[in-house]
């Protein structure tokens, strides 16, 4: 795993000022996931920036691993020095850093003499991928605006892996060897015996529900359960719809009713 951020963060480049942990928005674009950061360099020095981005990867690797992120500088006023230093902090964490962006014309112009292309971010509406798209990795355009829900119909196969920040509902089934993550709740309209985990940025209120439940795993938030080894052992549950949801810190397994 990712080394410490302290291991990074005791003297980190750019000027004196807040500390502790800058908050960290999430967003999906028709680029990838956006992670933007405070705008004010005073409340939110350097360190803080990149102890934020590191807590907020850490905090939900399921949905970060493997992904590719554009880091949102906003109207931040910061230097290159610190822009290597948050890409540092990502790659660490096996972040893939598909580029930085700004919005003020100073900062676009540290960013062009990096190398980088700063984007025009649009927010992407919810988008279906083409059938056969969901490989190894999520399709490109995946990703959605924040709260709005990924519909997909197929079944996805060992290997397969499907991430979406916000709500999904999949048509088909999930087998033995493959992985949907979400940020929302997760419905799938058929058999799940793979790998389910719904409120992956840390919401414990999302839920999962299926037509049949024999998993690998299933995650809610930070929390996650095997199935009993007598269901693991069924080829086929017969127990009908159900729903998952965290209630006292517990995953709890009932029936799916209206």
């Amino acid at each position: 795993m990712a080394q410490d951020i302290q291991n990074y963060v005791h003297d980190p480049p750019g000027r004196a000022g807040g500390r502790g942990v800058a908050p960290i928005a999430v967003r999906g674009t028709r680029e990838g996931l956006l992670l933007s950061v405070p705008a004010d360099a005073r409340a939110h020095d350097a360190r803080a920036v990149a102890a934020g981005l590191a807590a907020h990867v850490d905090g939900a690797e399921a949905f970060f691993s493997g992904a590719d992120v554009i880091v949102d500088l906003g109207e931040r006023e910061f230097t290159a020095d610190e822009v290597s230093f948050y890409r540092l902090v990502l790659e660490e964490r096996e972040i893939v850093v598909r580029g930085f962006t700004a919005s003020s014309p100073e900062g676009r112009a540290i960013l062009r003499k990096q190398g980088y292309h700063p984007l025009q971010i649009v927010a992407n509406p919810a988008v279906v991928p083409p059938s056969g798209a969901v490989g190894g990795r999520e399709p490109q355009g995946q990703e959605a605006l924040e709260g709005a829900a990924l519909y997909l119909r197929r079944t996805l196969r060992s290997g397969a892996r499907v991430r979406h920040h916000g709500n999904l509902v999949l048509v088909g089934d999930i087998n033995a060897g493959a992985e949907v993550i979400a940020s929302g709740d997760i419905i799938v309209w058929g058999q799940v015996r793979g790998m389910v985990h719904a409120g992956a940025l840390g919401d414990d209120g999302a839920i999962i529900c299926a037509l049949a439940l024999n998993p690998t795993q299933l995650r809610i938030g930070s929390h996650y359960a095997l199935p009993p080894a007598d269901k693991r052992a069924k080829k086929q549950d017969q127990g009908g719809p159900e729903r998952v949801r965290l209630e006292n810190g517990q995953i709890v397994v009932e029936p799916w009713k209206r």
